[in-house]
């Protein structure tokens, strides 16, 4: 038991040597999987190189979804047996679910640049009645980790709690940041060609995918607050709700990228807010990253320590405990290593 202490704590140093070297930047562009099988399209960020990839999000088991309140009826279209069809059509990617009543066709069509993804959701009422249609979109922003990482807003603050935010308190855009070295995913909220939502929740990713119909905002709640142990910050999106008359279609825009001082094409989408410095911000996120990763070592230390100073407090469950920490501490040097 003592060896494993020991050997645990081996591998906790050495991650502190490898933080402190960890963090290239890359030059990333947006592609979409061009085999989708999911709910919602599988994104990755690409390297120039094609040497790096990964996913902007995390599409197993319906995490990223369209939800879609009907007559205040809240229906997922994966989960409820509709016919799905995948297919591409030139640049253009589309998911499309239907049935006899309703359907939405999801497309996504990727810059010239690289840098920018807009999705385009259309709602169509396929019954011979009336259906109000009040969309919502549940975007799992943990880029693949289950670590409740903050977003970022405009002005550099870092967001680490439940919030929300309505009408024209919905900030320009917000980041969704990852591990160091990693682009971070921007959801950009303009009013151009983009659709603005009526609202915007940050919260736990399983807090909101098990609570769509009554959600209550707790100000100052932790993404990794328990009892939910998937430390996993995500956002939903809500969009006002529209009356739609047989036959008749709701539209709804959302731009996506990868840098927010990168315009894309006019054509595109207009030019979005240069109030931030990107490469400072790139260090900053890279820091906080550090910081968090370091105080988790830190902690491990300790315990480490205190069962070495007192063996009587060693058990299995102390030593499970530890065996955990190391086998997260292995899966991020794995990762870094990786940069």
């Amino acid at each position: 038991m003592i060896s494993k202490i020991f050997k645990t704590s081996s591998l906790i140093m050495f991650m502190l040597v490898l933080f402190s070297t960890a963090g290239n930047v890359f030059s990333y562009t947006i592609e979409v999987d061009d085999d989708n099988k999911g709910a919602f399209f599988t994104v990755s960020a690409v390297s120039a190189d094609n040497d790096q990839r990964y996913s902007l999000w995390d599409d197993d088991s319906n995490s990223s979804s369209w939800i879609l309140d009907i007559n205040g009826v809240f229906v997922a279209p994966m989960e409820n047996g509709w016919i799905r069809d995948y297919h591409k059509s030139g640049e253009v990617y589309k998911l499309q679910y239907s049935n006899r009543s309703y359907s939405f066709e999801n497309e996504a069509v990727v810059s010239s640049s690289g840098s920018y993804l807009l999705f385009t959701a259309i709602f169509t009422n396929n019954s011979s009645e009336q259906l109000k249609f009040a969309p919502r979109l549940l975007l799992d922003t943990s880029l693949g980790e289950e670590t409740g990482l903050p977003f970022v807003l405009p002005d550099g603050s870092f967001i680490t709690t439940e919030r929300y935010y309505e009408g024209s308190k919905i900030p320009e855009w917000i980041g969704s940041i990852r591990s160091s070295g990693v682009p971070a995913l921007y959801i950009f909220m303009e009013k151009g060609i983009g659709d603005r939502p009526q609202s915007v929740i940050m919260s736990n990713w399983l807090r909101l995918k098990q609570s769509t119909e009554d959600f209550i905002v707790e100000e100052g709640r932790s993404f990794d607050n328990l009892p939910f142990s998937e430390a996993d910050s995500a956002l939903m999106l809500k969009f006002s709700g529209k009356k739609l008359q047989p036959g008749e279609t709701m539209t709804v825009k959302i731009i996506l990228g990868l840098n927010p001082n990168q315009p894309g094409p006019e054509a595109f989408i207009g030019p979005v807010s240069d109030s931030v410095d990107f490469e400072k911000e790139q260090f900053r996120l890279r820091e906080y990253t550090l910081k968090e990763r370091l105080t988790e070592v830190d902690t491990a230390l300790d315990k480490i320590n205190n069962l070495l100073e007192d063996e009587s407090l060693i058990s299995d469950e102390a030593v499970l405990d530890i065996e955990l920490s190391t086998a997260n501490q292995e899966k991020l040097r794995a990762e870094y290593e990786n940069l």
